[in-house]
Parts: C-alpha cells; sequence; structure tokens
C-alpha cells in the first residue's frame, strides 16, 4: 500500500502536486484533470488532456484525451 499515491485534486494542486508526482515517478502532460479520490500508481502517465474519474484506481498510462472513468486493473 505505501507505493499508492493518493490524490485528493481539490487539495493537492500546484506546486504540491508537482513535488509528489516526481517523488511517485508520476508523468503528467497539460490539460488534465484527476479528480477526488483517484488512486494513481507510480511510474503513470497521465497524457494530455486527460480525465481521471473520481475513485478510479490507475495502474496504467491515461492517453492523450482519454477518460478513465472506470477501475484499471492492471
Amino acid at each position: 500500500m505505501d507505493e499508492l499515491l493518493k490524490f485528493v485534486a481539490r487539495v493537492l494542486d500546484g506546486e504540491k502536486m508537482a513535488v509528489l508526482c516526481r517523488d511517485f515517478g508520476i508523468s503528467r502532460k497539460t490539460g488534465y484533470k484527476i479528480l477526488n479520490g483517484a488512486i494513481i500508481l507510480p511510474g503513470v502517465t497521465i497524457g494530455d488532456d486527460a480525465v481521471v474519474g473520481a475513485g478510479s484506481v490507475v495502474t496504467r498510462d491515461v492517453p492523450q484525451g482519454r477518460r478513465s472513468w472506470e477501475v484499471r486493473l492492471g
């Protein structure tokens, strides 16, 4: 469980999110949205204009313009 990075999008933004993403090896592009309670595993890339839905578990990259509303398992 220590390897999971939990985002609460309304709290973590700007510099705080940048630091956490860097520490956990998560890449973010531009225009993305990460909604409340999403869990993103280390090493995942969130593409340009991608949306990660509330409560999603993201185990692999979310491509550009893609919406990840479902729970995605490895």
